[in-house]
């Protein structure tokens, strides 16, 4: 079970990615669903991460101008894992990264 005080993100980051490799099966990969707020500079809003036994379709990018909605599937429990810290440490997925926009 994971600890639900964490002193940073950081922690929470090192605290998921741990919990993941104790498992006895990997994930094949993760559905992530983010919503951004896009004015002035995409700033995360909220999220959510379903880690996937089985591959799942996403559904892409929805840019409603103000707000940004994207569900993107990444494939691997690692490279999953890896994109959650990224999001966790600076707020930041594919579609909230300035340089994809």
């Amino acid at each position: 079970m994971l600890n639900p005080s964490y002193s940073s993100p950081q922690a929470l980051a090192v605290d998921v990615a741990a919990h993941l490799h104790s498992l006895h099966k990997s994930y094949a990969g993760a559905l992530f669903r983010t919503a951004f707020v896009c004015e002035p500079d995409p700033r995360f809003l909220t999220g959510c991460l379903m880690f996937q036994e089985q591959r799942r379709d996403a559904r892409g990018v929805h840019d409603y101008r103000s707000i940004l909605f994207e569900e993107e599937w990444i494939e691997g429990q690692d490279e999953a894992c890896t994109r959650l810290t990224r999001l966790i440490l600076n707020g930041r997925s594919r579609a909230g990264d300035k340089s994809t926009r």
